[in-house]
């Protein structure tokens, strides 16, 4: 009985613990845009053709948790075809990594990347490798017409 009432008690507590999350919501109207005329803002592209820039990213899951892999992802980054959860956050994680490989801010734009990604799936694991190659560019001269 005490044994139950332990279990019983057990259960009751780890049902009233809970995790947080935030959503902030802001109030918001449609605006029409009709005859709203924007300046749109254009750049200079200097793309660095002399060196090729590559990163690598690799992620390891065991059944649907993640055991190892990068932490530091490109934002923004589009990638070609579909590409989401798992194998996308690889692809961001080697975007990353490429961008950075010289060491600093040096370049604002991955021009042409080629992606590469391998998924090895086992009875319990994935293990998803991505590659990406592609030259580095740079924006300048910002202005509006």
């Amino acid at each position: 009985m005490k044994k139950l009432f332990a279990f019983g008690l057990f259960g009751l507590l780890i049902s009233m613990t809970s995790c947080a999350s935030l959503n902030k919501s802001y109030g918001s109207s449609a605006v029409s845009l009709g005859k709203i005329q924007t300046n749109q803002i254009k750049a200079d592209l200097t793309v660095d053709q002399t060196t090729k820039l590559v990163g690598k990213s690799n992620i390891n899951f065991f059944l649907f948790f993640k055991v190892s892999g990068d932490n530091e992802f490109a934002d923004g980054v589009r990638f070609p075809g579909l590409s989401f959860g798992a194998s996308g956050k690889a692809k961001s994680a080697a975007a990353f990594k490429a961008l950075n490989s010289t060491g600093g801010d040096k370049f604002d734009i991955l021009v042409n990347p080629q992606y590469t990604v391998k998924v090895t799936r086992t009875l319990f694991t994935t293990s998803i490798s991505a590659t990406v190659e592609g030259y580095g560019g740079t924006y300048s001269n910002f202005r509006t017409e």
